[in-house]
């Protein structure tokens, strides 16, 4: 399914907790259902692995890996625009996360700029790691990341 679809797209690194502990499909549902939010497809990222859900593998996928945000894009993002009637260009696509999620999403914002329109990180991890060359700080600087 590569035709232009009718739902934007949001990404949440931390999926699990954000189902969990924040609500937020529910959350999404009763604001689309009042008519505060359009329908959206939620992809929530789970960074365990999945042949033992004990076992995560968050720090190594979100440690500011320029190979992470690469698969992201050439495999999951491809992955859900091929299964699902989602909009195809950038400015309906949003990843974010909270704490060290919310960095790589903030690094995403970095390594691939051309892919999502927003990268909202709440509570982020505050590292310099993904911060490392004058061109990343000018990439941050471009993009205006909103921490909240």
């Amino acid at each position: 399914m590569t035709l232009d679809g009718d739902y934007p797209t949001i990404y949440v690194t931390d999926g699990p907790e954000y189902i969990q502990q924040g609500k937020m499909v529910s959350i999404m549902d009763r604001l689309i259902t009042k008519g505060k939010m359009k329908p959206v497809i939620a992809v929530f990222v789970d960074a365990r692995n999945p042949d033992d859900l004990r076992i995560t593998r968050r720090n190594k996928q979100y440690s500011y890996k320029e190979g992470f945000a690469k698969f992201f894009v050439s495999e999951m993002i491809a992955t859900i625009e091929n299964k699902y009637p989602v909009r195809l260009n950038k400015q309906d696509r949003v990843i974010q996360g909270a704490s060290m999620g919310g960095l790589n999403a903030a690094c995403f914002g970095i390594m691939v700029t051309n892919e999502f329109a927003d990268y909202p990180c709440i509570h982020q991890a505050i590292s310099t790691i993904c911060v490392r060359s004058e061109k990343n700080m000018q990439s941050i600087m471009r993009f205006q990341l909103r921490f909240l």
